[in-house]
């Protein structure tokens, strides 16, 4: 099994693990990133960038394991992980939070409302009027949709690709 292989695998079963990839080539860098990869190091490698690229892996769990949300849903009040949403959709008088293990949550709220709940967490994203999707999540940006990893495609706004992108780029293409 390749890291490549590996990296899709801990992706599909919704691990969030942090990813240093390792190669003697700048062949997979694309599929790395789309993984997630944290960083990106071509062999041989230098120790002081491993060591950054370690050190930003650690500090980035450290991070993660910060962020959680309060969330009052139908059932009552729930501690919710930000990286285990999925995406959220607004309906009706609800929003539906789809989190990675398949559960749906629905907490009574207008998009403003819990947007400013949720615009703090940069992995989290609002599409048009109807949509957050957290980037963390993201399998496939096609031009006229995104693509989770559970498979929902989520249509795009018009004009909204090229945000998109932009965004994507700024939260994983750190310095």
């Amino acid at each position: 099994m390749t890291g490549i292989d590996c990296a899709r695998m801990m992706k599909k079963l919704h691990l969030n693990n942090e990813i240093i990839s390792t190669t003697t080539s700048k062949e997979h860098i694309f599929e790395a990133f789309q993984l997630n990869a944290t960083q990106y190091l071509i062999k041989p490698l230098i120790r002081n960038e491993f060591s950054i690229a370690m050190n930003q892996a650690v500090n980035n769990v450290a991070e993660k394991s910060k962020k959680r949300v309060v969330l009052t849903d139908t059932e009552g009040i729930k501690v919710v992980d930000v990286s285990d949403i999925v995406y959220c959709e607004k309906r009706s008088h609800y929003i539906n939070i789809f989190l990675n293990d398949g559960s749906v949550l629905a907490t009574r709220n207008t998009m403003i409302e819990f947007w400013e709940i949720m615009c703090k967490y940069k992995e989290l994203v609002k599409l048009g009027v109807s949509f957050v999707v957290n980037f963390e999540h993201l399998s496939e940006v096609k031009r006229a949709c995104i693509v989770t990893t559970s498979g929902v495609e989520i249509s795009l706004p018009r004009g909204e690709l090229k945000i998109i992108k932009e965004k994507y780029l700024d939260l994983y293409c750190k310095e």
